[in-house]
């Protein structure tokens, strides 16, 4: 829930407060639309000769999927899991607006912002959505995934993000 997100968060930040040394920053980056995966990888083979979204009903149906909650064909269980990840993301605005630490700062990125941004990126470099997320697990990012959120994250600071 997102009380308990916020007193596990809080609990982080309170540790980070007895350790970190004065002038630090904290930087949250938020959860990501996971919809973006599906959307992505659907229709598309799996290196195992099916869809994804047939590889992702597989899983689902052995219950040892990665992501029940985005990776599914049942667009409305996609919705509602991105509806609550959205839920925690405002914790971490909720938090810095609500709380102050004497050692460190706090700065918030959007990880869905980010990753959008990305995507631009790579495709107006004429590549594919498909090739920044991991072929054998249709989840995770792929290298190029993980370049292209780091360079956006890089690039972050320049255009400012919520601080406290």
């Amino acid at each position: 829930s997102p009380e308990e997100f916020e007193s596990a968060v809080l609990t982080a930040l309170n540790y980070l407060e007895s350790t970190l040394p004065a002038n630090s920053t904290v930087l949250f980056i938020g959860l990501v639309d996971g919809r973006i995966l599906f959307n992505t990888m659907h229709a598309l083979q799996h290196p195992i000769g099916v869809t994804y979204a047939q590889m992702y009903d597989y899983l689902n149906c052995l219950e040892i999927s990665p992501c029940w909650g985005w990776l599914n064909t049942n667009e409305t269980i996609r919705n509602v899991t991105s509806a609550h990840a959205e839920l925690l993301n405002q914790v971490y605005l909720k938090i810095m607006k609500e709380h102050s630490f004497k050692n460190f700062n706090m700065i918030y990125y959007s990880f869905a912002q980010l990753i959008e941004e990305g995507i631009q990126e790579w495709v107006a470099r004429g590549h594919q959505v498909a090739e920044l997320i991991e072929a054998v697990d249709g989840f995770h990012p792929s290298q190029e995934g993980v370049a292209a959120v780091a360079y956006m994250l890089w690039k972050a600071p320049a255009r400012g993000a919520p601080r406290r």
